[in-house]
């Protein structure tokens, strides 16, 4: 690959051939202010000077020495849409046009199907970064709350009408050995009679749906046992026997899940 210290070399032992030479490849290759400088002196053509001149100032605004050459050729800086029009965008066309061509899959392309080929890659690399910056920026989604959930609190005197509304032959046994209540507010014990004679019925009632949560451990002993059933109801528990009919056990069920009412 030339570069601009063996163009400058070959130019001051006056072999302007080899510099012409080497400064085509290094145009091809790597443009810059310097190589374009150096090509408005080669010429003896001043258009062709001044247009080699303000590539130069393309690439580099400030650039003392292609100032001074084409003000004396008599020209003026290009405009900035003039500059990128007529030397930056020639210069990143070349770039782009060299772009894959020492690698054997793209060498084989033209020119202009190389620089097609570079400008898609960098489309695709643009809108990833796009796309990752902003889900950086967006942060996470926000995650939707539930519906809300009303959770019936029961009462001991509620049940006992519900379950005389549906038909259930039920009384309250008084004196029966309470079961362990760490985190119920209260023990219910019935006997409910059906076709199939007499059942006992206990009932946990707690304040919230976290106490039952609480009373796992409990309730995992009971639920443990084959000889009964046990049910979670909203805030309350249902312990009855496992060969229960599944008509009473509904009946005994559908107490906790009462038909909605108007409010007022």
């Amino acid at each position: 690959m030339a570069n601009m210290t063996e163009v400058q070399m070959a130019f001051k032992q006056g072999d302007k051939a080899k510099t012409a030479q080497l400064l085509k490849t290094l145009l091809h290759e790597n443009p810059s202010a310097d190589a374009w400088v150096m090509a408005a002196r080669l010429t003896s053509n001043p258009e062709t000077a001044k247009m080699h001149l303000q590539r130069a100032l393309a690439f580099e605004p400030k650039h003392i020495k292609a100032r001074d050459m084409l003000r004396d050729l008599g020209g003026t800086p290009m405009t900035t849409s003039s500059a990128f029009t007529g030397g930056l965008l020639p210069a990143i066309r070349a770039e782009l046009e060299k772009f894959g061509a020492n690698k054997p899959i793209l060498k084989k392309l033209s020119p202009s199907q190389r620089m097609i080929t570079a400008i898609s890659l960098y489309v695709v690399v643009f809108a990833v970064m796009l796309v990752a910056l902003s889900s950086v920026l967006s942060g996470p989604e926000a995650i939707p709350l539930p519906a809300t959930t009303y959770v019936s609190v029961f009462q001991e005197d509620t049940l006992v009408n519900q379950w005389a509304t549906a038909g259930l032959n039920i009384t309250k046994v008084e004196n029966a050995p309470e079961m362990p209540k760490e985190f119920a507010k209260e023990t219910l014990n019935f006997m409910v009679t059906d076709d199939a004679g007499q059942h006992e019925i206990t009932v946990f009632l707690y304040e919230t749906v976290a106490k039952i949560v609480d009373d796992r451990q409990h309730l995992k002993i009971l639920a443990e046992d084959p000889k009964i059933k046990l049910d979670i109801l909203q805030t309350a528990v249902i312990i009855y026997p496992a060969d229960l009919s599944e008509a009473t056990a509904s009946l005994l069920k559908g107490a906790f899940n009462p038909a909605p009412t108007d409010s007022a």
